[in-house]
């Protein structure tokens, strides 16, 4: 895995698959800002990137159901 050259960050599965995008290395981060940075600095220091794709929403991904 030391020859990764594309990373995407997502906090969720839910987010994006891994299925979704072939030629990235997809990495869950967990929610919150410190998991992000601390996965991005765990992601670098190991596999050395040429870029680092942080994939994200704002809110959730619940499906809203109308009553």
């Amino acid at each position: 895995m030391a020859n990764v050259k594309k990373a995407i960050l997502v906090a969720l599965g839910e987010e994006l698959p891994k299925s979704t995008l072939s030629g990235f290395q997809m990495k869950y981060t967990g929610v919150e800002k410190i998991n992000a940075v601390l996965k991005t600095a765990e992601i670098i220091c190991e596999f050395s990137p040429k870029l680092i794709v942080n994939y994200g929403m704002a809110g959730n991904v619940r499906k809203i159901y109308m009553v």
